[in-house]
Order: structure tokens, then C-alpha cells, then sequence
């Protein structure tokens, strides 16, 4: 089968590779739609991915949709042809972790683009238990962003918006754009969101912010104070992962708030206010991976509640790989996300 192989730093091979074949328990799935991920291009240029450093050769990819190609022996529920997308994090099954709904935190986790060949590839196998069925009205291109959206509901659901908040989105990234779709779903009275990239903030206004705020040309914390009449925010989603906004969302935060770190952060953060944290009565929470949560991304997006379709700003072929890598990497061209159409 063809597949876009990254085989040395910065270096994608269009190439043949054996056809991968279902196990007993296994899917075997043709891809339509891969997102290029932020993840992708640090692999692509050679960065550890937390604690794992990825082997060469690889087929990076783990947004994306598809069809049913084959099915192991003891697949049940699936037919070829079946629209899916699938998710990535594979725990062993087995331990505390897997067997109390925490897999991506299984010590044994394996996660395709990073352990095993993911979606840049004509097929992929995976875990019947991480396939999921997608609805007539959610098309293959809006499916490949099912992972990042049911990313952002981990985070979401660990501070969930109600009715009436007031809620601030510190970053306007594939999860910031996410997590202020599902605020703006959820009833927010207002849905601020930061960045320092105008055409940024400009895709945040389409897919549910009220009010963008560029951190270049504006106080944060005054302009987020502005905006709530003094009250601050409600929910804060740290959605940058740099130290500026981690120790904005506590400057942020209206008393008695929670603050969801969603959020990487690529450096020690220095600055962060506990005392005011403490005097504020904060509740801090952080999310990891999506457990599950697919199956509740699905139904947002495939409803309409949630639309994710002003993020897709490119689409490529396979052939075009590693053209949309450099476009990601360098950030041109006003993209936000690229597709790779198989």
C-alpha cells in the first residue's frame, strides 16, 4: 500500500509498505481524511512526544476518518464499508488504568503515529474496542477532527460550562477553537478567546467566540475583566500551554472559578500567583488524551452543535505530505488545519 513515511528528521518518503492485516480482535480500515496535527510536525522534526521518542521509519497521522476494509474474526458490529474514525491511545486492557476507563494513562499505551504507523497511509488497523461508527449527516472531512475535538470535551467535561458563565479560552490552537465551540454549546453568557495572531482570532469568531482579544495589542487581564464587568471568568481554558497564559488564567479566573489546563506547557512556568489562586478559592483540573469521549464528539459535531469546518484551511494529496508539514511547521499561508485527502 502507499504511504507518506518519515524516514529521517524532516524527511517524508512517498513509498510502498506491506498492507497491514487484521488481528482477531482488530479492524482493518481504508483512510479518507488525515488532519495534520501539531504532534505530527514535532515528530516530524524530531522531538520527544512527552516521555516516548518515536522510531524511524514512521507513518505519522492520527486524525482522520475512514471506511471498513476488513475485519479480524471476531469483529463484531462493523461491516465493510462502514463510515469510522478511530481513536489512537490503545491501553493493554488489562490493568487498573484500562479497566477503570484511564487508558491513555496504561503504562503500556500505544498510540499509532508514535508507537505504531497511523493514518498517512491507504490503511490502518486498530482495536475493534477504538473504531467508531460515524453518522450519514458528519462527513469524512469534518470526521478526521473527531480526535481534537474529543480532546478538548475531556477538558471540557473536567470543567464543564453552564448556562450563563462567562468563559475565557487563553490560545487559539485546533483546542482552543474546540473548547469554545463546546462552551458556546454548553450556554455560555460570553466566550472570550486570546491569541497574538489576528487570523487566528478571526477563525475563533466563526467557530463561537463572542469577543477575541490579540495579547500583542491588548492587556489580557484588563480586556477579560472588561468584558465580564469586573467579574472575570467563570471557566478558564488554558488552551497555549505557554507560561504567559498559565499565569493569565489565574488573573483571569472570577472568584471561585475552575481553570482547565489543556495546554502543554513547553517550559517551567514561573509567575504562577498561588496566593491569589488561594484567595480566588480556585479549582484546578487538567486532562489528558480523550478518554472516552469519542463517542459524545461525535454526536456534538455530527448534530451540528459544534462546527469545526471553518478550521480546515487546506487540503492536500498524500503525494503533498510533507508540503503540509512545512506549512504547519512554518505556520503559512493563514493555516489552521491541513487535510490530507487519501
Amino acid at each position: 500500500m502507499k504511504a507518506a513515511l518519515l524516514t529521517a528528521l524532516e524527511t517524508i518518503e512517498i513509498t510502498d509498505i506491506p498492507k497491514p492485516t487484521p488481528g482477531p480482535e482488530e479492524v482493518q480500515v481504508r483512510v479518507k481524511c488525515v488532519a495534520i496535527c501539531g504532534t505530527d510536525v514535532h515528530i516530524y522534526q524530531g522531538f520527544p512526544i512527552g516521555i516516548f521518542q518515536p522510531k524511524l521509519p514512521l507513518v505519522l497521522g492520527h486524525e482522520f476518518s475512514a471506511t471498513v476494509s476488513a475485519l479480524g474474526k471476531n469483529v463484531t458490529g462493523f461491516r465493510e464499508g462502514d463510515r469510522v474514525t478511530v481513536e489512537a491511545n490503545i491501553g493493554c486492557g488489562k490493568c487498573y488504568l484500562c479497566r477503570t476507563g484511564a487508558y491513555v494513562l496504561c503504562p503500556e499505551v500505544r498510540v499509532l503515529s508514535i508507537h505504531a504507523n497511523g493514518g498517512l497511509a491507504e490503511y490502518v488497523v486498530a482495536p475493534q474496542t477504538h473504531v467508531y461508527h460515524l453518522p450519514d449527516s458528519y462527513d469524512d472531512e469534518a470526521a478526521s477532527l473527531t480526535e481534537p475535538l474529543a480532546m478538548a470535551m475531556c477538558g471540557y467535561l473536567r470543567a464543564p460550562v453552564m448556562p450563563g458563565d462567562f468563559v475565557a479560552v487563553l490560545g487559539a490552537g485546533t483546542g482552543g477553537f474546540c473548547l469554545a465551540a463546546l462552551a458556546k454549546m454548553a450556554g455560555a453568557e460570553k466566550v472570550i478567546m486570546t491569541d497574538t495572531r489576528e487570523e487566528r482570532l478571526e477563525v475563533g469568531l466563526a467557530v463561537g467566540a463572542d469577543v477575541v482579544i490579540n495579547a500583542r495589542q491588548e492587556d489580557v487581564v484588563k480586556a477579560v475583566m472588561r468584558e465580564t464587568k469586573g467579574h472575570g471568568a467563570d471557566i478558564v481554558y488554558e488552551a497555549a500551554g505557554v507560561p504567559q497564559t498559565f499565569v493569565q488564567s489565574v488573573q483571569v479566573a472570577a472568584p471561585r472559578a475552575t481553570i482547565s489546563f489543556y495546554g502543554v506547557p513547553v517550559e517551567p512556568v514561573n509567575g504562577f500567583d498561588f496566593g491569589m489562586f488561594l484567595l480566588k478559592d480556585l479549582k484546578m483540573v487538567s486532562a489528558s488524551g480523550s478518554p472516552r469521549c469519542f463517542s459524545s464528539a461525535i454526536s456534538a459535531a455530527a448534530s451540528g452543535r459544534v462546527n469545526l469546518r471553518p478550521l480546515i484551511t487546506h487540503r492536500l494529496k498524500l503525494e503533498d505530505t510533507a508540503k503540509a508539514m512545512s506549512l504547519v511547521k512554518n505556520r503559512q499561508d493563514g493555516v489552521v488545519k491541513a487535510l490530507i485527502k487519501i
